[in-house]
């Protein structure tokens, strides 16, 4: 995801998702919100018996962004990994939360 321009901007962005019994999900993405954008991301998936999710989040905002990526493990042997990266260059501010 990422945004462009010279107007000062807001973003929410939510994503949610459910990992069935069994499946194996890798979620993957980078963001790259301009230098005017302010956003909060929450990325939250549920984790059912015996499925893995593993978050690969990369982060290189020029803007100011909180960043909550939680998994909920409600299964026999749900598992989850993060693997998170994230790059400033100025004076903004990035929080980064994994649950």
């Amino acid at each position: 995801m990422h945004t462009i321009g010279t107007q000062k901007t807001k973003a929410s962005v939510v994503i949610e998702a459910v990992a069935d019994v069994g499946a194996q999900v890798t979620y993957a993405n980078i963001d790259a919100f301009g230098e005017q954008t302010t956003a909060f991301i929450n990325r939250e998936v549920e984790v059912r018996d015996h499925a893995t999710v593993d978050w690969q989040n990369a982060e290189f905002n020029d803007g100011n962004v909180i960043i909550r990526l939680a998994s909920q493990l409600n299964g026999e042997g749900a598992t989850s990994h993060t693997n998170v990266v994230g790059l400033t260059t100025k004076k903004q501010t990035q929080g980064l939360v994994t649950t």
